[in-house]
């Protein structure tokens, strides 16, 4: 059986989201260990613009570009040390969040159902990301949970919100000017 083939107009979108990956990730605001984001916003924005797949292979794209050391993820860093390290869950955590998020967007034009997918998808990088966290550093679940979640809460909560608010009508624009199907 052949795989299907994917055409230049279908790469492009994929790697101009994962540039803005590569752009944004390493801004970041350090709280704890683990640093405060605006990757999630993009995640939930590609889900909306790309779908689960293309979303999903974007991210991948991004992780890999930052394994291979080039600055990209937090505070300009890159290499396997970042992505094995402490916060690499959360990283790796990302792939579930954009995975989830697009199956409920695409499945859906109920923004209730959107913004449930977000919100598992936040769940599952959060759980990911904070067992890694707990093994990394020896911490007890209570301790991560404090370190890896509890700071972040509200601001992914509005992260979720803004994305919900303007994911649908980013796709729209972009659907009607023709650069995504």
């Amino acid at each position: 059986m052949k795989g299907k083939r994917i055409t230049i107009t279908e790469m492009v979108p994929v790697s101009v989201m994962a540039a803005v990956l590569c752009v944004i990730g390493p801004f970041t605001i350090p709280v704890t260990v683990v640093p405060v984001s605006l990757l999630p916003v993009v995640l939930y924005l590609m889900a909306y613009v790309l779908g689960m797949w293309k979303a999903t292979a974007g991210c991948l794209i991004y992780i890999c570009i930052g394994l291979i050391g080039l600055p990209v993820f937090s505070g300009y860093s890159g290499g396997p040390g970042m992505l094995f390290g402490p916060t690499g869950g959360y990283i790796f955590g990302y792939l579930l969040l954009t995975m989830c998020s697009g199956f409920f967007i695409e499945r859906s034009a109920k923004r209730c159902w959107q913004m449930l997918g977000m919100l598992t998808g936040l769940f599952l990088c959060y759980l990911l990301g904070t067992i890694w966290l707990m093994l990394m550093m020896h911490l007890t679940p209570g301790q991560a949970v404090m370190t890896g979640v509890a700071p972040f809460v509200v601001f992914d909560l509005l992260k979720i919100a803004g994305a919900g608010l303007i994911g649908p009508l980013f796709r729209r624009q972009l659907k009607r000017a023709n650069l995504i199907s």
